[in-house]
């Protein structure tokens, strides 16, 4: 009987530390969680800052084909000054 009964107060003094350990690991994952989830954030916007600056170069490279191929027009010839 005797041997029961510290058996089950082993157990309960054991269940209390793995508890205390769950719940410091849970604090810790969280932690890890929430900066992981800051970085993900910041690497989207990033991302988003990249393709839009893409999309501006593009924009631009565009506009310059579009110069080049016009034909160029020719001034009139300056009048002299006398």
């Amino acid at each position: 009987m005797w041997e029961k009964l510290l058996g089950s107060i082993k157990d309960f003094i054991l269940a209390g530390e793995l508890t205390r350990q769950n719940t410091a690991d849970v604090r810790e994952l969280r932690k890890r969680n929430e900066e992981l989830n800051l970085l993900v954030e910041r690497l989207a916007f990033e991302i988003q800052r990249v393709r839009e600056n893409e999309a501006h170069e593009r924009e631009k490279l565009l506009l310059r084909l579009e110069l080049d191929s016009k034909p160029k027009k020719k001034l009139p010839p300056k009048k002299g000054t006398k």
